[in-house]
């Protein structure tokens, strides 16, 4: 099994959508939602 944690920028408001987009992917077992500030 693979893993791997993806960060996409989304509007605000979008997240939900983007995630259940993403687990439509096939292969995709699992996507959630995290938000907050992204530090570089």
């Amino acid at each position: 099994m693979i893993e791997a944690y993806v960060l996409i920028q989304t509007e605000i408001g979008k997240a939900a959508t983007v995630a259940a987009e993403v687990k439509e992917i096939p292969g995709v077992t699992r996507a959630a939602v995290v938000t907050g500030p992204y530090y570089s």
